[in-house]
């Protein structure tokens, strides 16, 4: 009797573990298909610094997009350009230049922000730009002048 009782808790406990796990991944899958569909082109992928990039975000529609941060990072340099959205009225497609970016492996980003302030979508894309690249002397970097 006594393996019995043990048996029977094994498989309850068993099933609400099953059970929960189950609830979890439903939650998870729709909150994943809430989430708007963003693509992003770069182009080029590949130039000769210093080089003008087209960033074009696509950006599906949605009630609850607020935002969108479009950034440019490598280890010379940061940008960032914010676009606004005006959730199901905002235009799906978007499109930044940045000009004259320096050599080297360069990171584009783009997060899209709901009416919560929370990253809800994320896409990357990876560029390399070869050529000339300006880092300034370390006398330079030590007086500040890096911030400028």
């Amino acid at each position: 009797m006594r393996f019995a009782t043990k048996a029977i808790l094994s498989w309850i406990v068993f099933w609400l573990v099953v059970g929960l796990l189950g609830a979890a991944t439903l939650r998870l899958e729709t909150r994943v298909s809430a989430q708007p569909k963003l693509t992003i082109r770069v182009t080029p992928l590949v130039g000769m610094a210093p080089v003008d990039a087209r960033v074009i975000v696509q950006i599906e529609q949605h009630p609850d997009n607020r935002a969108a941060l479009v950034t440019y990072a490598s280890d010379a340099e940061y940008r960032s350009s914010f676009i606004q959205l005006d959730g199901e009225l905002a235009p799906r497609t978007h499109e930044i230049l940045m000009k004259r970016l320096p050599g080297g492996e360069a990171t584009f980003t783009v997060e899209v922000f709901n009416s919560e302030g929370e990253i809800w979508a994320r896409v990357v894309a990876r560029a390399t730009y070869t050529g000339m690249t300006y880092t300034l002397p370390e006398w330079q970097q030590d007086a500040g002048w890096a911030a400028l």
